[in-house]
């Protein structure tokens, strides 16, 4: 067999731990899309046994040119009370719209020099060694990148317009305008107008004020304030606060005296090697780089991210989703490349059920 078809079967062959390895570690992935950990999160139903992830990934076989998602806008104004011969209103009612959201593509490579390829020609365990040390610096590289891309948001350049949609596009500390680009329209619908007022997240100030030590404390209060703006009904039972490293120590802290550590979902989420506490029978998830990606962002002080998995999701191609292309050797370069490629975007069918508590210190 040539070093390259070795190569190529090695791949092949190491294909599904890839794609494992790149999406387990990034926490977005995890919690909404682990098969095991979503359904105890959040009582999804449990997947397939042949699907790769829970409800909140969804892998298709039939992309489009766009995501399309429907969204509710209003209720129905003919809803109401009459008696006898009142007239019954039948007044036609326009209360979705559709948010298109453009598929975005993400890639890695591996490339392996003739030379290091030679250098260790008729032994398969040195270049296997070789291999394995690439494919571990792909997924740990696709890994961070993913987890910048998913979680915050980039200066508005070349990257900025190509990224996929990240959480801080789509739960703002102003929902009037986009941090990044300041721009109020996503998703083709603009937020700054108030007739889309349907389409803006919930947000609460912290302010930099003291946090407090217990549940009389400013950030309970506005933690609670927040969990409650973004409770509609019943859609509350697939919810989970999602916090920076900063907010999430003032909240365990303010909870010495009463955290509960033993709560089944928090026993799921410590095995899936999350740090996280209960509040208000809310799983509270830390993620560090949240504090990063707002400072990057010219945001103020850590932050409190209240995502409901009802209508927060994360779409890819099946047929794209991380694939590894061929090996072939560039026209002006002596050594073999090929491509990790992933078609995938992030979409919300509801801005209003999602918040921000900000300026946590």
């Amino acid at each position: 067999m040539s070093t390259r078809s070795l190569i190529a079967a090695t791949l092949r062959r190491h294909e599904p731990e890839i794609v494992d390895n790149i999406t387990k570690d990034f926490i977005l992935f995890k919690v909404f899309g682990d098969k095991d950990l979503a359904p105890k999160l959040f009582k999804m139903r449990e997947p397939p046994k042949d699907a790769m992830y829970a409800d909140g990934i969804k892998l298709t076989d039939d992309p489009g040119r766009s995501i399309v998602e429907k969204i509710r806008k209003g209720r129905n104004t003919t809803v109401g009370a009459y008696e006898r011969f009142d007239l019954l209103d039948t007044t036609p009612q326009d209360n979705f719209d559709e948010v298109e959201m453009p598929w975005k593509s993400v890639s890695g490579s591996v490339h392996l020099a003739n030379e290091d390829l030679d250098k260790n020609y008729g032994s398969k365990t040195k270049i296997f060694d070789l291999l394995e040390a690439s494919e571990d610096d792909l997924m740990v590289s696709m890994q961070e990148k993913l987890n910048d891309y998913f979680l915050g948001t980039v200066p508005n350049d070349a990257q900025g317009k190509k990224r996929p949609t990240g959480l801080l596009d789509w739960v703002q500390d102003d929902p009037t305008t986009l941090p990044a680009a300041g721009s109020s329209v996503i998703g083709g619908i603009d937020a700054s107008q108030a007739a889309n007022a349907f389409w803006r997240n919930q947000a609460v100030n912290q302010n930099s004020v003291a946090f407090g030590t217990d549940q009389t404390g400013a950030g309970h209060g506005n933690l609670r304030q927040l969990i409650r703006n973004c409770t509609f009904g019943m859609r509350k039972g697939k919810v989970i606060l999602l916090a920076g490293e900063d907010a999430f120590e003032a909240l365990e802290k303010s909870l010495v005296s009463q955290v509960r550590y033993n709560d089944p979902r928090i026993n799921a989420l410590v095995n899936a090697g999350l740090d996280a506490i209960i509040f208000k029978n809310i799983p509270v998830v830390m993620e560090k780089q949240i504090d990063v990606v707002r400072e990057a962002a010219g945001l103020a002080g850590s932050a409190f991210y209240h995502l409901n998995a009802n209508s927060l999701r994360i779409w890819g191609m099946k047929h794209r989703w991380f694939k590894l292309g061929n090996f072939r050797e560039p026209t002006n370069q002596d050594s073999q490349v090929a491509h990790c490629i992933a078609r995938l975007q992030m979409t919300c069918r509801a801005r209003r059920e999602q918040g921000v508590m900000f300026g946590v210190v």
